[in-house]
């Protein structure tokens, strides 16, 4: 287990019921609107201050790279381009035939650790850690090639995730083997959380205590 995070022993892990999903007709008990997933909507809706802020946002180096996993329409895009990031450096993809009109296909499980290089920033949020279908080994292969993607001091946010795969990835120890660091926290709901990964432990000193 990453030492840095303290488990509660006195609470018990309360995972999702099988037939509550983060997305769909059940997302109304989570208060968790999902569509348009652009930048605002992180904010207001998803990411807690601690781990993501407009303030925060604001003091970026306008030339990073940043890479939006699932980009569904690419709101969260167009929301950096209005930020004045440079446009180049703005990527994302979806595998959905309902994805925006500039947004390329693409199929994380048919990329390789090369697939991109030197990344910033990856947004995973409303993707693959957030909805069903997925299994176990696909999770932790995509956070294998996520961390290859990342330049050092590299960021990726997770969210919104379950208590139960946030525990699963801190105790497999998967992170220390990738070289990445966690800050987990949440917003509405103690079994929902959200999460900031950082590349080569960098920033790794400033941790809550999780109690699930």
């Amino acid at each position: 287990m990453n030492s840095n995070l303290s488990w509660s022993q006195s609470q018990s892990i309360v995972p999702l019921s099988s037939s509550l999903k983060f997305c769909g007709n059940d997302s109304d008990e989570f208060d968790y609107p999902v569509s348009g997933r652009g930048l605002q909507e992180l904010l207001s809706l998803t990411f807690p201050e601690s781990l993501l802020s407009k303030d925060e946002i604001d003091t970026w180096d306008k030339d990073e790279s940043i890479l939006d996993v699932c980009a569904g329409q690419g709101q969260l895009i167009k929301d950096f381009r209005g930020k004045d990031f440079k446009f180049n450096n703005l990527q994302g993809f979806d595998k959905s035939e309902k994805r925006g009109e500039h947004i390329p296909y693409g199929d994380i499980r048919q990329m390789t650790s090369t697939t991109y290089q030197n990344l910033d920033r990856i947004f995973c949020t409303w993707a693959i850690f957030s909805v069903g279908g997925e299994n176990r080994e696909m999770k932790q292969a995509t956070l294998r090639k996520m961390a290859a993607w990342l330049k050092p001091g590299g960021k990726i946010y997770l969210g919104p995730l379950t208590a139960a795969f946030t525990k699963d990835i801190l105790d497999t120890g998967i992170l220390s083997k990738l070289g990445l660091s966690a800050k987990i926290d949440f917003k509405h709901h103690k079994n929902v959380y959200c999460a900031v990964l950082t590349k080569d432990g960098l920033n790794n000193n400033n941790y809550r205590e999780v109690l699930l």
